[in-house]
């Protein structure tokens, strides 16, 4: 489980692949929407991630932890639009398979934080 765990954590962290093209603009590799770059990559990292967190309220845990952390340069107006992109994705993958908003209570970001912190400024940043 140990192992595990960190490995999900790896996963979760690895910001997304992005190459530079000749006008030195960074391209995102794959949808840029979700963690991977692929729909099907994130459901499996976000089902490991459950597996591997199974207890009540644990899975949000470590997954605002992460947010948490790759919302800092967010927050901080440092990050760029890959960065920004890779917080979102994680934070969609929450979103998607949290069971309840109570479990985001008393964490690391909660749910108003979540919104005022990382969804609106992303949401305004992309305009």
């Amino acid at each position: 489980r140990k192992v595990a765990s960190a490995f999900v954590q790896e996963l979760l962290h690895r910001p997304l692949e992005h190459e530079v093209d000749d006008d030195g603009n960074q391209v995102v590799i794959g949808d840029g929407i979700n963690l991977g770059g692929d729909r099907d990559w994130a459901n499996a990292v976000s089902g490991l991630a459950r597996k591997v967190h199974a207890a009540s309220g644990e899975f949000e845990e470590v997954v605002l932890g992460v947010v948490d952390e790759l919302a800092q340069p967010c927050r901080e107006r440092t990050a760029d639009f890959i960065q920004w992109m890779h917080c979102l994705a994680v934070t969609g993958i929450l979103l998607e398979n949290t069971e309840s908003l109570r479990w985001m209570q008393g964490k690391a970001i909660e749910p108003a934080g979540l919104l005022q912190s990382i969804l609106l400024p992303g949401a305004k940043h992309v305009h």
